[in-house]
């Protein structure tokens, strides 16, 4: 479900909320064999996106978000990618495509009661198009 408010003469904010259910295979030292995990999960995004401004007489915007996960069990021990920021740059090609450069940077964990181990820093590019 995404939803788009409030929106400002310059900026826009959309929230997005997701569930998903994924599958992981871990490795337990301990126990020598291969766990599977079944996970449903919920994720919460909100972003925020600027107009397309004239520079260098192109069509360029801006945005930055951050989303949360979170386990819908009550008994998972798993727990992946605790959350995400992002900041974006893009480039409004024609009316119906652009593109974006997107830096991505996130904290991840495998059981609950680790600590963060993870911190994954990504750089992504995403193209749109809208028929």
């Amino acid at each position: 479900v995404k939803y788009g408010w409030p929106n400002f003469k310059k900026v826009s904010f959309s929230h997005r909320i997701r569930i998903e259910e994924r599958l992981f295979e871990f490795y337990d030292k301990d126990q020598e064999d291969i766990t599977n995990n079944n996970t449903v999960r919920l994720r919460y995004a909100l972003s925020g996106k600027t107009i397309d401004f004239d520079i260098f007489q192109q069509k360029i915007y801006f945005g930055a978000g951050i989303e949360f996960f979170q386990d819908l069990a009550k008994d998972s021990e798993s727990f992946i990618n605790n959350s995400r920021l992002n900041a974006f740059i893009g480039h409004s090609i024609h009316d119906k495509i652009s593109y974006e450069v997107n830096f991505v940077y996130q904290n991840s964990r495998i059981y609950l009661n680790d600590d963060l181990k993870g911190t994954d820093q990504i750089l992504r590019i995403r193209v749109f198009y809208e028929p």
